[in-house]
């Protein structure tokens, strides 16, 4: 994999990866073996063997419930009984966290001021879970960048596919050694289709933006980008609609599936980025055939609100929220987008 980056000087950098490495975490039984959720970390964090949620719950019976729960499907847990305690858990273990589930009514700090903490620090994937939703609420949780919304009193088990599918998608830092360390205003990256050579992607842009970027506005930003990322993979190059996503997260079979029909498939993603006068411009192209992409960026809060307990087809509706400009070529298989960096 070869990363041609523009520094302003003409040249180029090729830069090297260490092997993905795979953790096995699902504790399911399928034909006598046990199934495996491949979840893939790279560098620093490849020893650690089980994603870690920060359980934030007021309700001791189902603050355990969770608890109990998760830990039997391969996961390690915090548990916190109240928003203060989130907060001091969030700060104390940061990105150690792979995703937080969240009550929205917690004492002393709610679940929605807990969200907006984590859209400007790192970001990481926050599920809500409620005993009711409206859309004011779905709409003002959205703009702090959650997108996966659950309600209380159901069985855990859509719950646990669904955070084994957010694990899944989480990004990973790789180690400074394997990063170009020359940083400039623009850059190209070309790689398979494969999810480690996207995590890969994902890195190797925040790394490039690192130094040019705040740390608050470049995590924001990255989960944008990301999202955009996704979708060149997951639905342009492997052809996943929304409904069969929805159809594989909710079978617990989403990362099989996934890594499954990658290996079949040959076709590139191409990503781009540009900084300039504190303004960023990403463009990211995959090989597909395209999607109508209006269905998405024209979609009324009113559905997106009915359809909020799905876990797919807000990804590109978020984005285009977050970015002053989003354009998409004739067919809908290349995207380019800016937005403010500062």
């Amino acid at each position: 994999m070869v990363a041609h980056q523009g520094n302003g000087s003409a040249g180029s950098d090729v830069v090297r990866r260490n092997p993905t490495k795979i953790c096995s975490v699902c504790g399911g039984k399928a034909g006598g073996r046990e199934t495996k959720c491949q979840i893939m970390f790279a560098g620093r964090r490849s020893s650690q063997k089980k994603p870690q949620v920060l359980i934030a719950e007021r309700y001791d019976a189902l603050r355990e419930l969770f608890s109990i729960d998760l830990n039997d499907s391969g996961f390690a847990t915090l548990k916190a009984k109240d928003g203060r305690e989130a907060v001091g858990l969030y700060t104390e273990m940061g990105t150690n966290i792979d995703v937080i589930l969240s009550d929205l009514r917690l004492p002393g700090v709610s679940g929605e001021q807990l969200a907006k903490l984590n859209s400007e620090a790192h970001g990481l994937p926050f599920v809500l879970h409620s005993f009711h939703l409206d859309r004011n609420l779905t709409m003002r949780m959205i703009k702090f960048g959650v997108d996966n919304f659950i309600i209380k009193g159901g069985h855990t088990e859509p719950l646990v596919h669904l955070l084994k599918s957010l694990v899944y998608r989480k990004k990973n830092d790789v180690p400074a050694d394997v990063m170009c360390q020359s940083f400039g205003n623009a850059g190209s990256l070309l790689i398979n289709t494969r999810f480690s050579e996207l995590t890969f992607a994902s890195s190797w842009l925040k790394g490039r933006l690192r130094r040019l970027v705040p740390v608050g506005n470049l995590s924001v930003f990255m989960r944008y980008a990301d999202e955009l990322l996704m979708n060149a993979y997951e639905h342009g190059n492997l052809g996943v609609c929304s409904d069969r996503k929805v159809e594989l997260v909710e079978n617990g079979t989403y990362p099989d599936e996934l890594e499954a029909m990658e290996k079949k498939c040959d076709k590139k993603i191409q990503v781009k980025y540009a900084v300039l006068g504190g303004k960023i411009t990403m463009s990211v192209k995959d090989d597909g055939p395209g999607f109508d992409y209006m269905k998405y960026l024209g979609i009324s809060e009113d559905d997106l609100a009915r359809d909020i307990l799905k876990p797919s087809g807000r990804g590109i509706f978020m984005a285009s929220r977050y970015f002053t400009s989003m354009q998409y070529n004739g067919v809908g298989n290349e995207v380019c987008a800016t937005g403010h960096l500062f």
